[in-house]
């Protein structure tokens, strides 16, 4: 887990666990944006309040994804912390 964290700091990310998120999400809703990265079936029978589904395919069928398709579902919003699960 530790190489996990110092690569995702090289790239200017944080990793938080289950408790972190759950403080953000009770005291600052709206600064965060919850994306469920399951297939939309998976999200439909059930996720967190409040949450985007951007279901990510397997990695065999990632190549026909369309480029920039995360970057136009996040849009311009800088203000807000980015959760994916």
């Amino acid at each position: 887990m530790a190489e996990v964290r110092q690569e995702a700091e090289r790239g200017g990310y944080r990793i938080i666990d289950a408790d972190t998120l759950w403080g953000l999400y009770r005291s600052n809703r709206e600064k965060i944006l919850l994306v469920d990265t399951r297939q939309e079936w998976e999200h439909r029978a059930g996720h967190i309040d409040g949450s985007t589904n951007f279901p990510t395919p397997p990695s065999w069928t990632s190549r026909w994804l369309k480029k920039g398709a995360l970057k136009e579902f996040l849009g311009p919003n800088q203000d807000k912390s980015i959760v994916f699960y």
